[in-house]
């Protein structure tokens, strides 16, 4: 079940991850949510931040990550 607490959680995970992706789009390294800067050294550390808000904000969506399955010829492993 949802309480109020866990919207704003959602909320603000969806919120730093779209300020990410523009930042990434822009260029920038620098990234503002309310009143809080954070700078980013690269555009690696920028990505990994935004693969770890997009994990945050799929697993508040219930998705629980990424499945691989390894095929070796024609069978699964």
């Amino acid at each position: 079940m949802f309480n109020q607490s866990n919207l704003s959680d959602m909320s603000k995970n969806s919120e730093h991850l779209t300020a990410l992706r523009e930042a990434l789009a822009k260029g920038v390294y620098e990234v503002t949510i309310g009143n809080q800067t954070v700078k980013y050294r690269s555009s690696t550390d920028l990505l990994s931040a935004i693969h770890y808000y997009e994990g945050r904000v799929a697993s508040e969506k219930g998705f629980a990550g990424h499945t691989v399955q390894a095929v070796a010829g024609r069978r699964f492993l």
